[in-house]
């Protein structure tokens, strides 16, 4: 009896591929009755599905009808997600010689070069900030010659009390420039070079 309904299944199979008409396979799509509804029959004994144009297709004897929406329900609202990082306070582009250029440096009052400590001279290449709101991190970025850029990146940027370089040099931030300070590592920063910031 099982080996009976296999074959009268194949012969299910074999007759709506060969129709060439509305049944197809599932792996290509029959246009729907609807715009809403898709509409399939599921061969019972072997649990193939093939897409038709509506439930009148599908065998009562050997297949079972099945339906599905073309777009389904609105699920519901998800949760409020957590509060985004805080954004950068500030933007920062300028010049070599400490001065910044105009326009181009929402949240930032000044810039000035530090101060060595013990001659109180300006130390090129060392900027101080004074920011409308200060900063606890900077990234920043160098363009030499508008060709070669280097990235520089670090954190809690304070420009409070004595500063000690890479170099070991000790240099200090002005009154009024102490909220954030950059420092150019490179040995010839000297060279004319343009200078962007993102503070936070």
């Amino acid at each position: 009896m099982k080996a009976t309904k296999v074959k009268v299944a194949a012969a299910v199979i074999a007759a709506a591929t060969l129709s060439g008409g509305a049944a197809v396979w599932a792996t290509t799509s029959a246009p729907p009755s609807t715009p809403t509804t898709i509409w399939a029959c599921k061969i019972n004994v072997t649990g193939l599905v093939r897409v038709v144009d509506g439930p009148g297709q599908c065998s009562s004897r050997y297949e079972t009808p099945l339906s599905w929406n073309v777009v389904g329900p609105k699920g519901a609202t998800g949760a409020t997600g957590p509060a985004g990082a805080k954004g950068a306070t500030a933007y920062a582009w300028w010049n070599s010689n400490a001065t910044l250029l105009e326009g181009s440096s929402p949240g930032v009052n000044g810039v000035v070069f530090a101060r060595d400590s013990n001659t109180n001279f300006a130390v090129p290449g060392v900027f101080c900030f004074d920011l409308v709101t200060p900063a606890t991190a900077v990234v920043a970025n160098l363009t030499v010659g508008f060709a070669d850029s280097y990235l520089m990146a670090g954190g809690a940027f304070s420009s409070l009390g004595t500063i000690t370089l890479s170099d070991n040099q000790q240099v200090t931030c002005p009154d009024g420039y102490q909220d954030a300070i950059v420092a150019d590592s490179r040995n010839d920063n000297g060279f004319p070079t343009t200078f962007s910031a993102a503070f936070f």
